[in-house]
């Protein structure tokens, strides 16, 4: 038995279009990026499933992601192991990234609460 994980990017699904429309700002935010069809998705998890992938990704953040976590896959591609180091750092700013958004947004509803 073999088993591959898709990493699954934002798409454009009528299920993520309700999802949005209850979605906190903050979430909205950091999620904000390109959108796929689910035929790209599929296609790339079909493809990957049939090249006896273990995981596979579409988008870069989802690579980043992925090969953050490498070592932790019971199979390991040792280019992601040896790329973690660097994309740890790379991750230290995605992270400063969304922290400022959760703070803007935060004073955003605190205005507003002030105003009300």
């Amino acid at each position: 038995i073999r088993v591959s994980q898709v990493f699954c990017p934002d798409m454009d699904t009528p299920g993520f279009r309700v999802e949005n429309e209850t979605k906190p700002e903050e979430t909205h935010e950091i999620s904000e990026g390109q959108m796929y069809s689910p035929a790209k998705v599929a296609r790339v998890a079909v493809a990957g499933v049939m090249s006896g992938s273990l995981r596979m990704t579409v988008g870069f953040d989802l690579f980043l992601l992925r090969s953050m976590t490498a070592g932790f896959a019971p199979e390991v591609d040792f280019a992601e192991v040896a790329l973690s180091s660097l994309l740890r750092i790379v991750s230290v700013f995605y992270h400063f990234k969304f922290a400022s958004i959760v703070r803007k947004c935060k004073r955003k509803r605190e205005h507003a609460a002030l105003l009300s």
